[in-house]
């Protein structure tokens, strides 16, 4: 592979002048790709990329996590199914036969407080009945 390197306001990859920086990094991209063989696992992705969001939790500040957790420490841990995929992000559902007698403020404090990242409330079920993504394979290269 050429080196590139910018003399007098030219780009160049190695001694052929390039019209911009994007074509000499798409010569670079095609004789390194050229390089690589069946390896796709290790190809230049041109697109951006997409971090996918696992977890479920919520982030509170610590005053307000010691609060939740001082009120609600005492409750048993709460089971909450994967349900699967909804487009990119993972269905969660919480069963109300799991939750406590509440009014319905202290209800969605509650709620907080099994979602906050500090508290080990949240039971999950059905995470080995192939409810997520399955695939052993990463075909986002074919």
């Amino acid at each position: 592979m050429e080196q590139i390197a910018r003399r007098d306001g030219v780009v160049y990859y190695g001694s052929l002048a390039c019209e911009s920086v994007n074509d000499a990094y798409l010569r670079f991209r095609a004789e390194y790709h050229g390089e690589l063989g069946r390896r796709i696992y290790r190809r230049l992705d041109r697109r951006a990329r997409v971090e996918r969001v696992h977890g479920y939790k919520s982030f509170y500040t610590e005053s307000r996590s010691r609060y939740l957790a001082d009120k609600y420490s005492g409750h048993s841990r709460v089971r909450i199914w994967a349900m699967g995929l909804v487009g990119t992000s993972y269905c969660h559902a919480i069963g109300t036969w799991y939750l406590p007698d509440l009014t319905e403020e202290e209800y969605w404090e509650f709620i907080d407080w099994l979602l906050d990242v500090n508290s080990s409330a949240v039971y999950v079920m059905n995470r080995k009945n192939k409810s997520g993504r399955t695939a052993k394979k990463n075909r986002r290269y074919r």
